[in-house]
């Protein structure tokens, strides 16, 4: 078997990326800028990236997540009933899948009313919005998750493009890449 040294000296390692590329951090605030860096480590510096503060983008991207799954889960829920509801009608006689229009318009689909023609408003999937979702106004889990999905999208874009400008506050961690696997083991001693 070959060692941790062995392999870290190959020539396939040496080629890595993660080989050449040293994590910085609790980096002071006036040498969180690339300028500074590059004039610290000199020209054995290929890339540096400076890491910005990311932590209410991720809060907001993950409520985000959460809101498309629970979408999910009650659209889905919606179609179940819905088909529940047709299957159950054809088997009784009563209205069939020739009755109404051929199938549902855009408008229709879009809105969940396509569904209406099996199932009561009432039946549709709901949730409470407050505190562990057993204190709360009760709402339409659809139609609330889409209005929220409409606010917190246009919110996660305008911080993204602020992080992509740069313009958002830097953490105090930075990844540089160096051009050698000797000048990032040298800098990291």
């Amino acid at each position: 078997t070959r060692r941790s040294s062995d392999l870290q000296l190959s020539p396939l390692y040496a080629r890595r990326i993660s080989s050449r590329t040293v994590l910085f951090t609790s980096v002071p605030k006036e040498y969180v800028n690339e300028a500074k860096l590059r004039e610290l480590f000199g020209n054995k510096v290929k890339n540096i990236w400076l890491m910005s503060n990311t932590k209410t983008l991720s809060e907001k991207v993950e409520q985000r997540d959460k809101i498309g799954m629970k979408l999910e889960a009650g659209e889905t829920k919606l179609i179940k009933l819905s088909n529940e509801a047709r299957m159950k009608s054809i088997k009784e006689g009563g209205r069939n899948v020739e009755e109404g229009p051929a199938g549902p318009t855009d408008a229709e689909a879009e809105s969940g009313s396509a569904a209406s023609r099996w199932i009561q408003p009432k039946q549709r999937p709901t949730h409470r919005i407050g505190k562990f979702g057993l204190i709360g106004k009760k709402v339409d889990t659809i139609n609330w998750c889409r209005s929220e999905l409409q606010r917190l999208i246009p919110e996660i874009d305008a911080e993204q493009a602020t992080h992509k400008a740069g313009e958002a506050t830097m953490a105090a961690a930075v990844f540089i890449e160096f051009y050698t696997q000797a000048d990032a083991q040298a800098t990291f001693q």
